[in-house]
């Protein structure tokens, strides 16, 4: 993983898989993220005009998620809804063995 420290970002696409950001600032950046290794995020400041975009991929994640959410019914919100409380618990989603 690449680590990055005490970088300032301005008005700049920032690609975010495989790195480890420390005291880092993002100004009115785009923050990409492909869908790779998570990037990691320790004491660093988004100002409102940063933005974050997924592609590949993350993209396709994204995608699924929202049509479980909207098309299952019930189950399909429990579901999604269920890995967004493990995302605020910062609780490491479950594997499928």
């Amino acid at each position: 993983m690449n680590e990055l420290k005490n970088r300032l970002y301005e008005k700049s696409t920032v690609n975010l898989d495989n790195t480890h950001f420390i005291s880092c600032k993002f100004i009115g950046c785009k923050l990409v993220y492909h869908g790779g290794e998570s990037p990691l995020f320790d004491g660093c400041e988004f100002d409102s005009e940063t933005q974050i975009k997924f592609t590949d991929d993350a993209f396709f994640t994204h995608r699924c998620m929202a049509e479980l959410y909207n098309k299952l019914g019930d189950t399909g919100k429990e579901f999604v809804e269920d890995i967004f409380d493990s995302i605020r618990k910062n609780i490491p989603p479950k594997t499928i063995d």
